[in-house]
């Protein structure tokens, strides 16, 4: 007896011969084996000819949700590691070495965080990642086709090679100063038609009501490199680089410039244009996230995705069937955040022993180095690999940051 779950030849001959092509028919209900190995058709199975190709996506959806159940899966967005820091000390973090040694890992060059978080939300890129009018939605900006872009505060300072953009993190821009700068460029914009959103300290949003064509590089991988070749481009960018030249001119010696050049801060002396783009549509890939990020907060927001404080340990963010996605920061030399011993103890290992368990699916990491990501990513059947050799966390680390 012939498996009725397959066409036989002759129809397939049949529908080679037609004019029309036709696809094979489909039985919607399975077929119930015999002890012989012989097949049966449950009684009046209706056999259902699938002529669309949104019926064939439909049907290999079904299928798929139905051999592949969901996974719990917990992603670790580790910022400001140090990587020197694993050299230096002489301790050992076997959680590390065991998932780096079983993981499948991929270095992502020259990728910014809003490009990685753009991505993983399925955002689409536009002229550039819609950082802008991402964060503007977020915090109350309803019309869907104002053109936003980020305008952050910065520090140009004058080197050998021309211009060079300092890292925000040598600025130290209180929220009062941040505030107090934004109120003083708010009526010169508005004067160009321009609409301004205070996002946070030191990150600010500027509307415009016509779509504009302009390319800017991300803040991210221009900070501490000479800003003649990274400045915009596009049809708009010479007017766009006229409104900086005038901000420029309204910061110059301002009162909240003086105070901080008296007391040996960095004065702000210019505004860096990046992330411009119209409102794009934000697709919820986590269930969960503890995030500090504007951006991923943001998208945390337009998403519906739950935003919850930082727990004490991985194990409190597990549950059943959710994507979860927490952002940690380890100590630096330049400044405190999560030492690398407690990311081993509360985060890795944890994770680790859950993975064993069962209580969790898919163990994701993201790394930052030098002007790229490293995203490591382990599930349950890749832990058991047992015979690869475990490798210090520095000499792991060491080969990625070298590979091109």
């Amino acid at each position: 007896m012939r498996n009725l779950c397959t066409p036989s030849r002759s129809t397939l001959r049949e529908s080679e011969s037609g004019s029309q092509f036709s696809p094979p028919a489909l039985l919607l209900t399975p077929c119930l084996e015999r002890p012989n190995g012989l097949a049966r058709a449950q009684p009046e199975a209706k056999i259902v000819t699938i002529a669309r190709a949104s019926d064939y996506a439909i049907g290999s959806l079904l299928f798929h949700l139905r051999c592949f159940p969901a996974v719990r899966t917990l992603t670790l967005l580790i910022r400001t590691l140090d990587t020197l820091q694993f050299a230096d000390n002489k301790q050992r973090y076997p959680a590390l070495e065991a998932f780096f040694s079983r993981c499948l890992a991929s270095r992502e060059p020259d990728v910014p965080t809003s490009a990685w978080a753009c991505a993983r939300f399925g955002i689409e890129r536009q002229y550039d990642w819609p950082t802008g009018a991402i964060l503007a939605r977020a915090h109350g900006a309803h019309n869907g086709s104002t053109f936003w872009i980020c305008a952050q505060p910065v520090h140009l300072a004058v080197d050998r090679d021309g211009l060079v953009l300092q890292p925000r993190s040598q600025l130290n821009l209180s929220e009062q100063e941040s505030r107090t700068l934004f109120r003083l460029l708010e009526p010169h914009l508005a004067g160009h038609e321009l609409e301004m959103k205070h996002i946070g300290t030191g990150l600010w949003c500027v509307g415009s009501k016509r779509s504009q064509h302009l390319v800017t590089n991300d803040i991210e991988l221009a900070e501490g490199h000479s800003v003649d070749r990274l400045m915009p481009s596009g049809n708009d960018a010479a007017w766009w680089q006229r409104l900086v030249l005038e901000a420029q001119m309204i910061l110059h010696e301002h009162a909240v410039n003086v105070s901080r050049e008296e007391r040996g801060d960095l004065p702000v002396n210019s505004l860096w244009l990046w992330g411009g783009g119209t409102e794009p549509a934000v697709h919820r890939c986590f269930d969960k996230m503890s995030v500090r990020d504007p951006l991923l907060r943001a998208a945390a927001l337009l998403s519906q995705a739950r935003l919850i404080e930082m727990p004490n340990n991985a194990l409190d963010m597990i549950g059943e069937d959710e994507h979860v996605l927490v952002e940690t920061m380890t100590s630096t030399r330049d400044g405190p955040g999560t030492s690398l011993s407690t990311l081993e103890s509360d985060w890795i290992a944890p994770s680790w022993k859950a993975l064993n368990s069962g209580r969790l699916d898919q163990l994701c990491l993201v790394l930052p180095l030098t002007r790229a990501f490293l995203i490591c990513h382990c599930d349950r059947k890749a832990r058991r690999s047992f015979w690869k050799r475990r490798q210090a966390v520095p000499q792991f680390l060491s080969r990625w940051q070298v590979s091109s």
